[in-house]
């Protein structure tokens, strides 16, 4: 597929949400490209936003494509060969098109089952439960259980914890290193707390 591109009037591509540098960037119809891959799915799946983060534009669908050399395809030609995308098995709520299997495969990262720890030789699990069964089992390992309910998150971008780092997690937040929160202070369930534990010294146990 030959895609015409135009060139950026800027001399490096740099996200406009979360200011790193990207290899990847959506295009809506409104030709802006401000957005990478990984916050224009925040956007569009986590928090149900389908808006352009410059104009304000909805946007039904957009394009997820590989920055060449800082040039960018131009809505028009990437919607006349969007037939020759790809696309995933959640096209119809978030409307993604990936122009290539690469930028299709990034994004799977960030929800597929896979095991965490980059040691470990495990393939992608079916189930978040798998996943969480194979944390606690193999590596005695959890996931804050209210993190994942939080649904602010993708799965790869939520920490593992052992049993005594997850309560120190829980009970005082998590912090930047000059101050700024970054994951508050949890409510306290007892209930919740003890079946936790006899699971996680269970999972010790066998």
């Amino acid at each position: 597929m030959n895609i015409k591109r135009k060139e950026s009037d800027t001399k490096g591509y740099t996200c406009l949400i979360c200011k790193e540098e990207q290899k990847f960037a959506s295009i809506g119809s409104c030709d802006h490209k401000n957005v990478c891959l990984f916050c224009c799915m925040r956007l569009r799946i986590l928090y149900d936003d389908t808006k352009c983060s410059v104009c304000n534009t909805k946007l039904n669908y957009v394009f997820i494509c590989e920055i060449d050399n800082n040039n960018f395809p131009l809505f028009k030609d990437l919607d006349s060969n969007k037939d020759d995308f790809y696309k995933d098995e959640q096209f119809s709520t978030n409307g993604i098109y990936y122009e290539s299997f690469s930028a299709k495969e990034q994004a799977l990262k960030l929800r597929n089952f896979i095991c965490p720890i980059k040691s470990c030789k495990s393939s992608a699990f079916d189930t978040l439960q798998n996943l969480i069964n194979h944390l606690s089992y193999t590596h005695k390992r959890s996931y804050c259980e209210i993190c994942l309910k939080d649904g602010k998150k993708f799965l790869a971008e939520n920490s593992i914890y052992s049993y005594d780092k997850l309560k120190e997690h829980q009970e005082y937040g998590e912090y930047t290193n000059e101050g700024v929160v970054l994951t508050p202070i949890h409510p306290y369930c007892p209930v919740s707390d003890f079946m936790f534990l006899i699971y996680f010294m269970f999972s010790f146990a066998i």
